[in-house]
């Protein structure tokens, strides 16, 4: 058995060997194959650097990984000798589950002693197997068949090997080479030759860049061209990029050409530049060298900034001007334009994207070829902004030209345009007045001009003259000043200028403008002239008069369409409503002109004046109506709508009768001037005439003489006759007012008929004809007597006419005062009837009284709407009707509440209108304190201006160190004349009986008037008494100031207290009356005299005045004191003794 057991041995160790030899002809032939594919494969595909050493790598790895394992399995194979004998007893069948056991009894036999027994057992297994191994060959368990499958095929393999070697060295080395050294220079040669026709080393980046390849050798059909690149930058490198190129053309001798554009505009962005392309072509096996291309930006501007600097004589006229034009980031734009004076100087700095060859200005900028003086700058220290200087004489427009270091333009169509704006000649108008003018000698000319340019007015000037042929212009007003625009607004007085009817002025506005280049200027530009026509005032009353009938004309029409319109259907009334509405209000608008100029021209004509605002408040009246009246058409009901059309027909009525019988009035009334005018003609020429006929019978007159004196006779004997006339014509005028019920008709009458009842008792027709009759008879001295005898009673007759504001004022008052009584009346018997109501069982009893009692009220309405004045009394007496019509139908419907509910509404309309008339007395009251206020205020400044000229007048005799026989007869004429102011200074004093400080100064005045008569007529203390004039005159302006002040503060109050009646919806809107010169202005007058003492005294202590000046300056500071404490006490008084005016309520709940 242990010869058995060494067989079993050297089968283990030989199992081992061919075990190792066999994973060793494995790997060899493996790495063999995978060389011979490899050297093919490359060959074939020309496989790159980096595929070959990832496959060296992966078979080295894969290669140790697997030998590694076969080895370690090697290692590890030790078959022990009991699995060879279970191997031998299947080869061996006859020594199955005997060879086994044997072996393993054999290599584990116990250490311990075994019994007997067993030991007999093992020795007898043994011997069995030993007696059946003597056939057995054990070395036949070795299988050496596959290791020798793995010879043969490695010999294969180095045969093919060997065979390639020998038949082809060079493709063998260089197949080993390159996979021995990858990324070796090794290669295989090419099959398809390719050659880069790039040549470019620059390409703007802006344009598409085209990527050319020529296939010189080995084109085939279907070959696909590759471009590999990829962009660096000092910033980025970015990866490489492979794209198909597109085949251009092919030869017969099989070559190609490929091209493929790179879009630079999506590949980059600006930041990115200056940048390099990196890139090279691949064709089949072919691949160009590595090529690199600069990609950069062309120069382009970025952006324009304009500095403009206006020329030397628009300097701080017009402003630098900055404009900047952002080409970058706007691109669209083509043309970029600039508006600048003509003359300035543009600096035109401009930023690119990067620096360039600077170069000269015109060849810059093309449009700058015929420009002298321009030139270029650049900054050192930023290269990329360059700027061009000139000055601008002409429109400049022009591309800008760039070439960069590299050769690059900037291919731009960028416009610039620079406008050269001519200044222009200054434009000027006069916009009041708009046309020629007709005006009294007495008008104030509001005079307006304005004048424009385009950069600045130099002078602005308004002048006039007579329009003669040798007249000097003269200069009314002017302004001077730099500016873009002066204006002028200034009045022409005409008495200033001396203007007398007859005179025609022109109005001229001239403009000079700052323009001053090179030497030239512009020429003033004048406007066309204003004509102001001087006519008199009967001329000008009949312009008024003219304007007037064409409002009537028009009023008439109006009325006309008025009436038509009431009985059409509300569709088509509506728009012609709205028309007449808007004709009301153009001739409301011409009536203000009127006014505007009559006011401008001072005409003093009250009757007219009045006529005039009537008119106005007839229109305004009218055209409420009717707006009212389009409002109310789109009512279901159309009587509202018709009760405000017939307002609008009444009214036009009473506008059309007021310009009839004002314009009789006032024609009267200009008869009457126009007479006393001529009357006083004929007396200058009487005067005129004295001298030569004198002491003379009418035969001794020489023939000239004589006949003027005839002439004289005839033209008074032609005035007496027309003098008759207008005192017929007058009282059938006043007849025919008088009819009328209107207050300003009545008082128009009453002034008539009292002045042609003067005229006739003081004989004004016969004093003229005896005026003529003395004339013929040659007796001037009794004509002159005769004509200021019929001046006189012309006079009287223009008073008497002139009270007409006052005679209107008190019918007003007893008309109010009788529509009063009359509500009142109205009330008291509508309150009877509500308190019948719970008397009576039948309320159809009642409805008769109730209808009696509507019927007075509606007579007690009309005659309210009869007077401008009490039109919104009327009004709401209308509601008190309606309330009225409505408790009657209530009554026969036998309700008791609904009748008591509007009849007691009835009582509160009542109630209101009694208030609103209450108000309206108050109101006419209050006006005429107003106007007497106003009178009071004239007279004085009237009077203060006497009072100055008289002083101007004694002055220069003041000033005379002696007085002679000539001086004292002059000063006794001066001295008459202050007699005769100092009557007409008393004659106020009855006006301000009612007043402490007012008559106190009166009383001064008159002291001191006594003592500058006394001094004028001794000719002596001139200068005191002229000390004495001059304070005469202060005092005088003093009262009329503080009656002005007092006015002003009451229309101004009545103002406040209107609009905040407006505001609240009702209330009282007049303040209680003060007076013609109440307590306060008293006050205002006390605190002037005590300034104007306190200067007195401040100069008489810088004069070192005399005693006698020092005690007339404390006699009066005493006196102001003690009128002080009186005026105080007189206005405590009145402040407690003012009754509080307490809200009335409405009665009967009346809303």
């Amino acid at each position: 058995m242990n010869r058995i057991c060494a067989q079993l041995q050297t089968v283990a160790r030989m199992s081992r060997l061919l075990l190792l030899t066999q994973r060793v002809l494995q790997a060899a032939c493996a790495l063999l194959a995978i060389a011979l594919i490899s050297g093919v494969s490359d060959y074939l595909l020309r496989l790159p650097g980096i595929v070959r050493l990832v496959s060296d790598i992966l078979v080295i790895v894969l290669g140790f990984a697997w030998l590694g394992t076969r080895l370690a399995y090697v290692a590890r194979f030790s078959p022990s000798l009991t699995q060879l004998a279970l191997r031998a007893e299947v080869m061996y069948p006859h020594l199955q589950h005997k060879f086994a056991s044997a072996i393993d009894f054999l290599v584990h036999q116990p250490t311990s002693i075994s019994s007997d027994t067993t030991r007999r057992l093992e020795d007898a297994s043994l011997g069995r197997v030993e007696g059946q191994m003597n056939d057995v060959n054990l070395m036949r368990l070795l299988n050496p068949i596959n290791a020798g499958r793995y010879a043969c095929v490695l010999a294969f393999l180095i045969l093919v090997t060997v065979l390639i070697a020998t038949t082809n060295p060079q493709s063998f080395s260089l197949a080993v080479q390159r996979w021995t050294k990858p990324l070796g220079d090794a290669q295989w040669p090419r099959r398809v030759e390719t050659v880069s026709l790039n040549a470019q080393t620059v390409w703007p980046a802006d344009s598409p860049l085209p990527m050319k390849l020529a296939v010189e050798r080995g084109y085939r059909k279907n070959m696909r061209a590759w471009l590999n690149y990829r962009f660096v930058s000092d910033k980025r490198t970015g990866s490489w990029q492979s794209v198909l190129m597109s085949q251009q053309g092919q030869s017969e001798d099989q070559t190609a050409s490929f091209e493929r554009l790179i879009d630079l505009a999506d590949e980059l962005v600006p930041a990115d530049l200056p940048t390099t392309i990196e890139f090279y072509y691949q064709a089949g096996d072919g691949q160009t060298r590595m090529q690199r291309i600069d990609i950069v930006a062309r120069p382009r501007v970025q952006q324009v900034q304009l500095h403009i600097t206006p020329p030397a004589y628009a300097v701080g006229l017009i402003r630098d001007q900055q404009i900047t034009w952002d080409i970058a980031a706007d691109q669209i734009a083509t043309l970029r334009s600039a508006r600048v004076l003509n003359g300035s100087t543009v600096n035109m700095q401009m930023l690119l994207n990067k620096p360039v060859t600077v170069q000269e200005p015109q060849s810059l900028l093309p449009g700058l070829l015929d420009t002298t003086d321009a030139s270029i700058t650049t900054d050192d220290e930023h290269p990329e902004i360059i700027t061009i200087h000139w000055t601008l004489t002409r429109t400049m427009q022009s591309p800008v030209k760039l070439v960069d270091s590299f050769g690059l333009d900037n291919l731009s169509e960028q416009q610039y345009r620079i406008e050269a704006i001519a200044d222009q000649p200054p434009s000027v108008s006069m916009t009041t007045p708009i046309r020629d003018e007709f005006v009294l000698p007495s008008a104030t000319v509001k005079v307006q001009a304005t004048g424009r340019d385009d950069v600045s007015l130099e002078r602005l000037s308004v002048n006039w003259k007579l329009k003669a042929d040798d007249a000097k212009q003269q200069t009314l007003a002017d302004q001077t000043g730099r500016q873009a625009e002066l204006s002028i607004n200034t009045n022409l007085v005409i008495k200033s200028i001396g203007g007398v009817p007859g005179d025609v002025f022109e109005l001229t506005a001239i403009a000079q403008d700052s323009f001053k280049l090179d030497g030239k200027v512009h020429d003033p530009v004048r406007t066309s002239p204003r004509l102001i026509h001087i006519i008199d005032e009967e001329k000008f009353t009949q312009q008024i008069r003219n304007e007037l009938g064409v409002v009537r004309q028009m009023a008439l029409r109006l009325s006309a369409e008025q009436q038509l319109l009431e009985k059409a259907p509300a569709q088509t009334a509506k728009p012609r409503q709205k028309r007449v509405t808007d004709q009301l209000e153009q001739q409301a608008k011409s009536i203000d002109q009127i006014k505007q100029r009559m006011s401008q021209n001072k005409l003093n004509s009250e009757a007219l004046d009045q006529i005039v605002d009537r008119a106005a408040m007839l229109l305004d009246q009218a055209q409420q109506a009717s707006a009212d009246a389009v409002e109310k058409l789109d009512l279901p009901q159309r009587s509202s709508s018709q009760t405000q059309q017939k307002r609008v027909s009444k009214n036009l009525t009473d506008l059309v009768e007021l310009l009839d019988q004002g314009r009789d009035a006032l024609t009267l009334q200009l008869q009457l001037q126009q007479m006393q005018t001529r009357q006083e003609e004929l007396q200058a020429r009487a005067r005129e005439l004295l001298p030569n006929t004198v002491g003379k019978t009418a035969d001794q007159l020489d023939e000239q003489t004589k006949k003027q004196v005839d002439d004289l006779a005839q033209q008074q004997q032609a005035l007496g006759e027309q003098s008759a006339n207008l005192i017929n014509r007058m009282r059938q005028t006043a007849e025919r007012l008088a009819q009328q019920e209107q207050a300003q008709d009545q008082a128009s009458a009453q002034s008539l008929a009292q002045a042609a009842t003067t005229a006739q008792q003081q004989g004004l027709s016969q004093t003229m004809k005896q005026a003529s009759e003395s004339a013929s008879q040659n007796q001037m001295s009794q004509t002159m007597q005769q004509q200021q005898q019929s001046l006189d009673i012309m006079k009287q007759m223009r008073e008497q006419l002139a009270e007409q504001s006052q005679r209107k004022q008190a019918i007003l008052k007893r008309q109010m005062a009788k529509l009063a009584e009359l509500l009142k009346q109205l009330v008291s018997r509508q309150q009877q009837q509500v308190d019948q109501l719970d008397q009576v069982n039948d309320l159809v009893a009642l409805v008769e009284p109730q209808v009696v009692l509507r019927q007075n009220t509606i007579s007690v309405q009309d005659q309210a709407m009869g007077n401008p004045q009490t039109q919104q009394v009327g009004q709401t007496i209308e509601q008190a009707v309606g309330e009225q019509g409505n408790a009657v139908q209530q009554l026969r419907q036998q309700s008791v509440a609904n009748a008591r509910t509007h009849e007691v509404q009835a009582i509160a309309h009542l109630n209101n209108a009694l208030k609103a008339i209450e108000e309206a007395q108050k109101k006419i009251e209050k006006e005429q304190e107003q106007e007497q206020r106003d009178e009071l205020q004239q007279a004085y400044e009237k009077l203060a201006d006497v009072e100055k000229q008289l002083a101007a007048k004694v002055k220069p005799f003041a000033e005379l160190d002696s007085i002679n026989r000539r001086h004292r007869r002059d000063l006794g004429e001066l001295s008459r004349e202050q007699n005769d102011l100092r009557t007409q200074i008393n004659e106020l004093k009855e006006k301000v009986e009612q007043t402490t400080l007012f008559l106190m100064l009166h009383d001064r005045i008159d002291k001191q008037s006594q003592d500058i008569e006394t001094n004028l007529r001794g000719g002596r203390e001139l200068t005191q008494a002229n000390r004495d004039q001059s304070a005469i005159e202060a005092r005088l302006r003093q009262m009329a100031k503080v009656l002005q002040m007092q006015s002003e503060q009451e229309k101004f109050a009545d103002a406040q207290a209107g609009d905040s009646a407006g505001d609240s919806g009702g209330g009282s809107g007049q303040q209680q009356s003060a007076g013609v010169v109440p307590p306060i202005a008293e006050l205002r007058l006390l605190r002037e005299i005590q300034i104007d003492l306190h200067d007195q005294t401040r100069d008489a202590q810088q004069a070192n005045a005399g005693a006698d000046r020092i005690a007339s300056l404390s006699a009066l500071q005493r006196e102001l004191a003690t009128m002080g404490h009186k005026l105080i006490d007189k206005f405590m008084q009145n402040q407690q003794a003012q009754p509080n005016m307490v809200k009335p309520e409405d009665e009967g709940g009346a809303e």
